[in-house]
């Protein structure tokens, strides 16, 4: 698997990429795009692991900044479609 950074064409912007036509996001980023509240880093990845990868596609992403080495972004179809499940917290 492909780990995208800032530095690939992919990239939109912070933890948005589109990759051969579909956009993914990180749950951070799709939380403040759409306006839902922000949580801690420890909650993102609870839902994050709470995503079944069959069910959902991923890629992995270089943080643009912070800690962790690496951060998944969703396909973003399916955090629409899920969004009240995933985020109801």
């Amino acid at each position: 698997m492909n780990t995208y950074s800032k530095k690939d064409n992919e990239y939109q912007d912070n933890g948005h990429y589109i990759v051969h036509g579909i956009h993914y996001m990180s749950l951070y980023t799709y939380r403040n795009i759409h306006g839902l509240p922000r949580v801690s880093p420890e909650i993102n990845k609870k839902i994050g692991l709470s995503i079944n990868p069959l069910l959902c596609e991923h890629i992995e992403t270089l943080p643009d900044e912070g800690h962790f080495k690496i951060i998944k972004a969703y396909n973003l179809s399916y955090l629409k479609e899920h969004e009240s499940n995933l985020f109801d917290i």
